[in-house]
């Protein structure tokens, strides 16, 4: 399985090398996710739309053009973000030096599925009281199951980097 002449650090760090491409193509992997999200919420007759134009008085497709930009746009900053962060993680994995701003990326990343977690279950409760039409529960509860599982795999994707950069560089101190 392992080598004899390797070291444990050596061992640790084909370890966290691994996990780190297999966290770094799941994050990729949830871009998937992140589309259909776009994809329902643009489909579905958003409730700030409606405020929006009984507060304004407007006409309501200049607003909604406004609206699917608008997503669109903050969305395709995040899947394109999403992917850099994933990519750059399975680079690091295969043993390529990356700097820092990846791992940045992805706590921004884990913020912003985290405020994703918390609208979802607020929704499920809102929704629930019946104040609001929204999605539905079946939706709203599936979203927070694959919003968690990216939450885990952008927590293992920043814990492995971490532990890689360290075991990098006791190995680099080692050699000299």
């Amino acid at each position: 399985m392992f080598n004899t002449d390797q070291t444990e650090n050596e061992i640790k760090l084909l370890k966290y090398r691994k996990n780190l491409i297999t966290s770094g193509w799941a994050v990729v992997a949830f871009c998937v996710w992140d589309i259909a999200k776009v994809v329902m919420s643009l489909l579905l007759k958003s409730t700030y739309t409606l405020d929006l134009a009984n507060t304004y008085h407007t006409d309501d497709k200049p607003l909604f053009f406004f609206e699917v930009f608008f997503t669109v746009v903050l969305f395709a900053v995040i899947i394109y973000f999403q992917i850099y962060a994933g990519v750059s993680a399975v680079a690091v994995g295969k043993g390529k030096k990356k700097g820092v701003g990846y791992l940045v990326i992805s706590v921004l990343l884990l913020i912003v599925t985290v405020v994703s977690i918390v609208f979802s279950a607020a929704s499920i409760v809102v929704s629930s009281i019946g104040t609001m039409q929204g999605v539905s529960f079946d939706t709203a509860f599936a979203g927070i199951i694959l919003d968690l599982t990216l939450g885990a795999a952008l927590i293992d994707l920043l814990g492995s980097s971490f532990k890689v950069r360290r075991l990098s560089r006791a190995g680099e101190a080692g050699d000299k």
